[in-house]
C-alpha cells in the first residue's frame, strides 16, 4: 500500500540506523530473522531472494499455530503472514502474534488490499499489509522499514508505541 521514493543506494543500504548506539547492536550487524507464514512456494522463494544479499534469516512456518510455536522461542523480529491461513477470527490471531514474546512487526499479504483492510490490521497491533504476489521492491524496502519499527518499540518505548499507526501509507 506504501509509495516508497528511494535511491538505489538506499535500498542496498537499508533504512538510517542512526548514530551514537541509538539502535541496538542486532540493527547494526543486520541479524534479521523473518517468518514466513505462507501458503504460495512462490511467495517463499521471493523472500529467501531478498534475505539472501543482506544475510537475513527466513524461517518458515505453515501455520498460525507452528508460527506461535516460533515465536514463543524469541526467533523472529518480522513476521509475514498470509491472511488467508488465519482463522475465521484473525484479528484474535494477529494481536496472539504481535504479543509474542519477541513482539515482532507482522506484515500480513492478501490479495484485495484496501485502506480499511489496512487500518484493521494497524489497530489490531500489525505493521503493515501487502498485496498478493508480493513485489520484490516494496517488500524488501517494507521489512527493512518494520525492522526498524520493531527496534524502536523493543529498546525505545518512548519512542514507538504499538496502539500507534505503525505502517507506511
Amino acid at each position: 500500500m506504501g509509495l516508497y521514493t528511494h535511491t538505489s543506494n538506499q535500498l542496498r543500504q537499508g533504512p538510517s540506523l542512526g548514530t551514537g548506539g541509538d539502535f541496538p547492536e542486532v540493527l547494526a550487524r543486520n541479524e534479521l530473522r523473518l517468518l514466513s507464514v505462507m501458503k504460495a512456494d512462490d511467495e517463499q522463494n521471493l523472500l529467501h531472494r531478498i534475505a539472501e544479499p543482506h544475510a537475513w534469516s527466513v524461517e518458515v512456518a505453515r501455520s498460525g499455530k507452528q508460527a506461535l510455536q516460533v515465536l514463543q522461542e524469541e526467533r523472529a523480529q518480522i513476521v509475514l503472514f498470509d491472511i488467508d491461513l488465519l482463522g475465521l477470527d484473525w484479528k484474535s490471531d494477529l494481536r496472539a502474534l504481535v504479543s509474542s514474546p519477541s513482539q515482532p512487526s507482522v506484515i500480513l499479504v492478501s490479495t484485495g488490499v484496501s485502506d480499511a483492510l489496512w487500518e484493521e490490521i494497524i489497530e489490531c497491533g500489525g505493521y503493515d499489509v501487502l498485496d498478493l504476489p508480493l513485489q520484490k521492491v516494496k517488500t524488501e524496502l517494507t521489512l527493512q522499514y518494520a525492522w526498524r519499527f520493531w527496534a524502536n518499540c523493543r529498546f525505545h518505548p518512548q519512542i514507538g508505541s504499538r496502539s500507534v499507526s505503525a505502517g507506511i501509507k
